[in-house]
């Protein structure tokens, strides 16, 4: 579809292989293909809320995030976005841990028997060439698990970020904090439902990313699909996606060198 001049809205991760991230490249860069990326976890309201009380500078400059959220390559366009370093060079370094766990929870339910499975854990140390610094940790047993939580942590100079609440020094050196709800946006108001409004009912310290929220950031990526059709800007930059997905290819190179220092090749679509 690309190639016949569609624009593309594409599954995640756009590539896995370094070969295929070339490709779709190649596709952009030489023929004009107009692709983005279904890349959706920034958009969940209550993160939306998080972002913009950054972007405002309520916690001042961003210089280290902890991310245990969502896996791979969702989680490099959660830290890079966080501490203002998309496109930035990087190095890292990886491990994986497996351990047993008690099973709680699946897609079709909860499971009470008292089974366990291996719990395969990636934690992986980045530094980009800025010196700003953040911690990946993941498990895919954080998405359906009663034992087994997700959180983030962005600090920075006047504050921090913690799962659903920001803590920051206000204009007059003052403690100060800000709840993160699942608000929306105005661009997005028409989006709205009731399963949001169920949810702005009601607060707490844990982060937790439902239903409601992964089809209202879906829907507001198909929204921004059609001023992308129209020839309006993209609702994820090509080159961007390519960074996440070679991220998670580095990943798996890492671990199984661990602790080994590994560095991000430069890629094409940064050079351009």
């Amino acid at each position: 579809w690309a190639e016949r001049g569609m624009p593309v809205l594409a599954e995640t991760p756009v590539g896995a292989s370094p070969e295929q991230l070339d490709r779709v490249w190649a596709l952009a860069s030489q023929r004009g293909a107009r692709i983005t990326s279904a890349e959706q976890y920034h958009r969940y309201p209550v993160m939306m809320h998080g972002f913009r009380a950054v972007e405002a500078g309520l916690i001042g400059t961003p210089v280290s995030a902890y991310v245990s959220l969502a896996h791979d390559y969702h989680g490099f366009s959660l830290i890079t976005r966080m501490l203002g370093t998309v496109g930035e060079a990087y190095s890292l370094r990886a491990v994986r841990q497996e351990t047993p766990v008690l099973v709680t929870d699946s897609r079709y339910g909860a499971i009470m028997d008292g089974s366990e499975t291996d719990e395969a854990r990636d934690t992986v140390f980045i530094t980009f060439e800025s010196g700003k610094t953040a911690v990946y940790d993941f498990s895919p047993a954080q998405y359906r698990s009663f034992i087994r939580s997700r959180h983030v942590v962005v600090r920075g100079t006047r504050g921090e970020w913690s799962d659903r609440l920001v803590c920051y020094a206000d204009e007059h050196g003052l403690p100060a904090r800000l709840p993160l709800m699942p608000d929306i946006p105005e661009a997005y108001r028409a989006l709205d439902t009731q399963a949001l409004r169920d949810v702005r009912k009601t607060w707490t310290q844990e982060l937790f990313l439902d239903t409601a929220q992964d089809e209202f950031a879906i829907a507001s990526m198909l929204l921004d699909m059609t001023r992308y059709v129209q020839g309006g800007p993209t609702p994820y930059p090509l080159p961007d996606a390519l960074d996440d997905a070679r991220f998670w290819l580095l990943v798996q190179d890492a671990v199984r060198q661990p602790f080994v220092e590994c560095r991000a090749p430069c890629m094409p679509w940064r050079d351009a």
